[in-house]
């Protein structure tokens, strides 16, 4: 395998620390073997569309259904294009007109789109991907099942979006100039796709900026001893919750 120290951190595979260093390593692996870092879905393939209908980008739309010899002529006539259904793009031009009526989430989605930043932090050479770079702030575009901010809140912090922007407002700084803020604007991928524009608050952002500190010694340290351990190295315990001490889920008696 490469040298991973070779290849240059990106928060998509840096979060990866949040499971193992075990994680890590397998998604530089990927990386090495030409594959995409998570297998692609509809799901997938309708965030892409959207952020390129909305930041801008080249579509490649197929008229009919992901199947038979139509398909897979196209497909090799496409080959390398990122190919979406003519029901995804409709579904994903219905989305861009929902933001276009959010007059702030449209605020925060202007500057420069889809910008890439090589950097360095710790010694350790960083890319980072932007969706927006504005005047002295980020901005992320996120397609999610629910923008509710009750819900989204949770989903953010499940997803690290906190840490994600922290590190993107990282490489600004560090090639760029001073940049201060953060936004996310949520945008739900069913109808009636409701937005919602978030602002990151600056504990968040310290919390985020913590953690990709703490995943980033992580790092520096396992490439150092050449070792990508697990969850642990030892048999730990196997305890009863002490507020469920009876939960018994029967699906995995075995």
């Amino acid at each position: 395998m490469m040298d991973p120290s070779a290849i240059p951190v990106r928060f998509s595979r840096l979060k990866r620390f949040a499971m193992s260093p075990a994680h890590y390593l397998d998604s530089l692996r990927e990386v090495e073997a030409g594959m995409d870092e998570d297998e692609d879905t509809a799901c997938k393939r309708m965030g892409r569309l959207g952020h390129r209908l909305v930041l801008g980008g080249q579509l490649c739309v197929y008229p009919g259904e992901r199947r038979g010899n139509a398909w897979k002529e196209f497909k090799a006539e496409h080959a390398g294009e990122d190919i979406v259904t003519a029901k995804e793009h409709e579904r994903a031009v219905r989305i861009a007109e929902s933001l276009a009526r959010h007059s702030d989430a449209m605020h925060l989605l202007r500057g420069e789109h889809e910008v890439e930043i090589d950097w360095s932090t710790l010694g350790r050479a960083c890319v980072s991907h932007l969706d927006v770079l504005g005047d002295r702030y980020v901005t992320e575009l996120k397609l999610t099942a629910c923008s509710s901010p009750g819900w989204f809140t949770r989903q953010a912090l499940r997803m690290s979006y906190h840490a994600q922007l922290a590190f993107y407002l990282e490489a600004v700084h560090a090639t760029r100039g001073p940049c201060s803020a953060a936004y996310v604007v949520a945008v739900e991928t069913a109808r009636p796709h409701v937005v919602t524009a978030f602002e990151l608050t600056r504990a968040a952002l310290e919390a985020g900026h913590k953690q990709c500190r703490i995943w980033m010694e992580q790092l520096l340290a396992c490439e150092h001893a050449m070792e990508w351990p697990g969850y642990a190295q030892r048999v730990i315990d196997l305890d009863l919750p002490e507020a469920e001490p009876d939960l018994i889920f029967a699906e995995d008696v075995a």
